[in-house]
């Protein structure tokens, strides 16, 4: 079976270690998907395989529709282990398979009882292993959310590190991904300060001078749970503010921070993160911003993004 061919158009030099950071990458060819039968799959769901994932539907998928869809999807490990972090750490298979699962359901309340989270549109279940999409949002909807598809995506190819990783770095990345989507599978992250700032306005309708954003101090320490906790508790027109805060603070380690050693540092945060030893996982985040003043963070932030098209400002948002 073929693989979705990225071809890289062009490599910046980027850290202290003189590293290849991705340009663009141009995915070529739909990814080519097989079908599976109820034999195969000892189910009456519908199946479909590629390299990587099987899609399982509660309902009939037309092949054009699932090899369309099934393009970004494939993209995504290609993209990520084109970033010289290694970030990529798929969560094992189950015994006796090859590719990981993705779920897709036309029935919307057996996609709300299966992810147990309403209102969503997609998921990743860190205990299941596993991808939860809604149909109408990725498969016959006009305009797909493939965006969507690879910020979900991105969690489960960074499985082993995102169990043991604060939820910033988590969402971070995957929205950091995201914005950097242009086409079916091809990503662009020469344009990554436009990218992160039509992403984040896609999402904030505010007639404010500024965005307000939550003060780092109050995300960075967050947990998964405690992520989930603190941005249910938002209003829903702010639910994006945390995720914008995290994408903007992945960018600064990537791109902004003096002389590479942003890439430095995480690089070591994903080896402590991955060790194996309890005492480095525990401490991971805390020796990443060990030398780092959050305020004077903030302040660099705020002043490079207002050159950028983003008026943001951090405070300590009421929820």
């Amino acid at each position: 079976m073929k693989a979705l061919v990225f071809v890289l158009l062009s490599c910046l030099i980027a850290s202290a270690q003189q590293d290849l950071w991705p340009s663009i990458l141009k995915g070529n060819n739909l990814a080519q998907v097989t079908k599976l039968n109820e034999t195969q799959t000892l189910s009456s769901t519908h199946s479909y395989r590629t390299r990587f994932y099987t899609f399982i539907s509660d309902s009939e998928i037309q092949i054009n529709d699932i090899r369309r869809f099934a393009t970004t999807a494939e993209s995504v490990p290609y993209a990520l282990k084109r970033i010289p972090l290694n970030l990529v750490h798929l969560p094992r298979f189950d015994p006796g398979k090859n590719t990981h699962k993705i779920y897709i359901y036309a029935d919307i309340n057996a996609y709300d009882k299966a992810v147990g989270v309403k209102f969503s549109a997609g998921y990743y279940s860190k205990s299941k292993r596993a991808i939860f999409l809604r149909k109408d949002q990725f498969i016959t909807a006009k305009k797909p959310n493939n965006q969507l598809l690879v910020h979900e995506l991105t969690h489960l190819n960074m499985h082993g590190i995102i169990r043991y990783s604060n939820a910033w770095f988590s969402e971070g990345n995957a929205e950091y991904m995201a914005s950097s989507l242009f086409d079916n599978g091809s990503y662009n992250f020469t344009t990554i300060n436009k990218n992160i700032r039509n992403r984040a306005l896609s999402f904030i309708q505010t007639k404010q001078d500024k965005i307000t954003l939550p003060k780092l101090k109050l995300i960075l320490p967050l947990s998964d749970p405690e992520w989930i906790k603190y941005n249910n508790n938002l209003d829903p027109k702010e639910r994006y503010l945390p995720y914008l805060t995290a994408l903007i603070t992945v960018h600064y380690f990537y791109h902004l921070e003096p002389n590479g050693n942003g890439r430095e540092k995480i690089t070591q945060y994903i080896k402590d993160l991955t060790s194996g030893d309890k005492h480095l996982r525990a401490t991971a985040n805390q020796n990443l911003f060990k030398n780092t003043n959050l305020d004077h963070l903030e302040k660099t932030l705020t002043t490079y993004w207002k050159k950028h098209g983003l008026r943001i400002k951090f405070k300590e948002l009421n929820n």
